[in-house]
């Protein structure tokens, strides 16, 4: 949901208020810089309200993105602000389960997702960032 999110400052900062001392933080969230985020930052949401209804998705579960928590150095730099230390900070492919519309489509995600996954020098385009933080 970090996505989502318009004022992550505030919404981090309220999260670590309500943990307690010790607690932990587990944050799951897309990465700005893989292709699909990419792709639709660049997509006004009457595509994305669209594209998910022909998929069968109800446009009441479809919510405009703005990508402001979704990189790495940005969930790193709003944990340590809101008081939380980062004990791990995963970056991680996963099968391309929106490309299975056709096979050619969908080989090129999975071809996409064992070279990232192989290389850790291109480990920052990988589609799911997971971050966990402890509060202080």
């Amino acid at each position: 949901m970090a996505e989502h999110l318009t004022q992550p400052e505030r919404v981090f900062g309220e999260l670590t208020r309500v943990l307690k001392p010790g607690g932990r933080l587990l944050m799951l969230t897309p990465n700005r810089w893989h292709y699909v985020t990419v792709s639709s930052a660049l997509l006004p949401h009457g595509f994305h309200l669209k594209y998910n209804q022909w998929r069968g998705v109800d446009a009441h579960d479809i919510f405009p993105t703005v990508y402001r928590a979704n990189t790495a150095r940005r969930l790193r730099s709003l944990y340590e602000h809101a008081g939380l230390e980062v004990e791990q900070l995963y970056q991680f492919e996963t099968e391309p389960e929106y490309l299975a519309f056709s096979t050619p489509t969908y080989a090129l995600g999975v071809g996409f997702e064992r070279l990232v996954n192989r290389f850790d020098a291109l480990k920052h385009l990988r589609v799911n960032l997971l971050a966990v933080g402890r509060k202080r």
